[in-house]
């Protein structure tokens, strides 16, 4: 009965030992799986956070085209600006030298000149 007792036992351990043979296994391949769900997340993250900054890089870009298009804007009325101030000074020039033949008076013709 001893002999049946200890043959018994040993039975269960070599159960228990292939129980606990086969855990290791699903624990490893759940590790594994785990790793691989986890550098796929965080390759996901790197992609995604690269796109971003390839975003806030195009919305900067669009912004400064913009403000650029706003500058030459601005240069365009300025250049209007300054092309009727001198078609003012030159209409006021013109009038200074009209005014000028008008007011002057001839001259006496002397015997010395």
């Amino acid at each position: 009965m001893f002999w049946d007792d200890i043959k018994d036992i040993k039975e269960q351990l070599r159960r228990v030992d292939e129980k606990i043979d086969l855990l290791d296994e699903e624990v490893f391949v759940i590790n594994s799986t785990s790793r691989d769900v986890i550098d796929a997340i965080h390759d996901k993250i790197t992609e995604l956070l690269k796109d971003d900054r390839i975003l806030q890089k195009c919305m900067l870009a669009q912004q400064t085209a913009d403000k650029f298009e706003d500058y030459m804007k601005n240069i365009d009325k300025l250049n209007q600006l300054v092309n009727e101030f001198k078609g003012c000074v030159a209409m006021s020039r013109a009038s200074i030298q009209e005014k000028k033949l008008k007011t002057r008076k001839p001259r006496k013709k002397t015997l010395d000149s």
